[in-house]
């Protein structure tokens, strides 16, 4: 799959470099280089080979996955037209805190020759994961895009890879992991907006959180001047996202259901004039879902494509749909997603234009009509999938989450929303 990996520390001289250590959900172009102290792998779909990253000079090494949106503003902001060269002197000048300038679906490692220090870091909500192991007593660290990928390079190294008791609660309970746990004991998921700085030197490892969701208002005003603000900005994102992928395919994907979620994509797409959208959509035939997005797509003149859920023939792939979750959510819950994408010619296609989180950032994740305390009552009972092992997971755990969260829309919106939607496209 795209993404990248990595091992950096007192390497032995007897590891076999290069390893293999990628999963072919798709077709790849790998990219690699060697240091004394780092060995990095990069996988990149051909057609996205200019928007990651895999620079390398005398002072730093950058590799980045997934599509930075306001990369060309960046360019004039610091007067150079060279990707690479932006980022070393965003870094040059701020630090390895630039990237909270950053906007987009992407992730990253910088690794500083000068100071034998490597960052690894995720975008504001994650969505581009990034998982990490650390021995402290060898001073080792690995990292990468996939949990599979980190795993498989542990193994490679003759590290030990046990099941996480408490993290297969969380899936058979939630359906979906809580925080950074994965299903391997000694390995955890970088959280979202977090940067991780692993010093090659001591061995040790500290984290900054650039961007943390907060209930502050974000602006003081009328009711209409927080609409306006609020269309301001959903109109700035659709922009960055289909002026990047009309910039580089013939075609746009929005994939899109009965909400009110993704229908707003759709609708405001159209309004500022962006043609060439192949509209997609599944649902069971004569669903909601389906009706409703097959009539819009008519009335806004956009080609459209349904796919049916009936008979559940989606459901017979089990082995693809955890590969590509990282099993960190129930291979059910993106099944028939991947199904429909791998129908596609994706020779002509680019970003895939979802509503997914959109409702959660409009109000639905509110138990009320005004904001409550994280209580582990509630967070016991409103996301659960099953409870029948509920008690298997230690009730100190539960409180600790009513500490980390300051209400239940946050909690719900960061463990339902960012960790429980499943992502499985580039």
């Amino acid at each position: 799959m795209p993404g990248f990996c990595g091992i950096c520390g007192n390497l032995s001289p007897h590891l076999d470099w290069p390893m293999s250590v990628g999963d072919e959900l798709c077709p790849t172009v790998k990219r690699e280089i060697r240091f004394k102290e780092h060995y990095v792998q990069q996988y990149v779909t051909q057609k996205f080979m200019n928007d990651k990253l895999f620079f390398d000079d005398a002072g730093v090494f950058i590799c980045t996955d997934g599509t930075i949106l306001n990369a060309k503003d960046l360019c004039s902001k610091f007067n150079t037209h060279e990707y690479g060269a932006l980022i070393k002197a965003m870094y040059g000048k701020k630090g390895i805190g630039f990237v909270s300038a950053l906007r987009g679906d992407y992730s990253g490692v910088i690794y500083d020759k000068s100071e034998d220090k490597v960052h690894v870091f995720t975008n504001h909500i994650g969505s581009k994961t990034l998982y990490y192991f650390q021995d402290v007593k060898n001073k080792i660290f690995i990292y990468g895009s996939g949990l599979q990928t980190v795993l498989n390079i542990m193994r490679e190294c003759s590290y030990e890879t046990k099941l996480s008791e408490l993290s297969a609660y969380f899936l058979l309970t939630f359906g979906y992991m809580l925080r950074d746990n994965t299903l391997c004991s000694s390995v955890k998921k970088l959280l979202p907006g977090t940067i991780l700085t692993f010093d090659t030197g001591n061995g040790l490892i500290s984290t900054e959180r650039y961007y943390e969701l907060r209930n502050t208002p974000y602006i003081e005003g009328t009711k209409e001047d927080i609409l306006r603000e609020t269309d301001r900005q959903f109109e700035e994102a659709i922009k960055k996202n289909m002026i990047k992928t009309s910039s580089t395919v013939t075609a746009m994907l929005l994939r899109y259901r009965g909400g009110r979620d993704s229908r707003m994509n759709v609708a405001k797409g159209k309004v500022l004039g962006y043609d060439g959208i192949l509209a997609v959509t599944f649902s069971q035939s004569g669903y909601l879902d389906g009706r409703i997005a097959k009539r819009i797509a008519a009335d806004f003149g956009f080609d459209f494509l349904f796919f049916s859920l009936d008979n559940g023939n989606y459901l017979k792939d089990i082995e693809d749909p955890v590969v590509a979750n990282d099993g960190q959510v129930l291979f059910s819950g993106a099944a028939h997603l991947l199904a429909m994408i791998r129908l596609l010619d994706w020779n002509s296609l680019g970003l895939v234009h979802t509503g997914q989180l959109v409702g959660g950032a409009m109000d639905t994740y509110l138990l009320g009509r005004k904001h409550s305390r994280a209580a582990s009552g509630r967070i016991l009972s409103e996301p659960a999938y099953s409870t029948k092992l509920i008690n298997c997971i230690p009730a100190s755990f539960f409180e600790g989450l009513t500490q980390t969260y300051e209400t239940d829309e946050l909690f719900t919106f960061y463990e339902r929303g960012v960790n429980g939607i499943p992502m499985v496209i580039e």
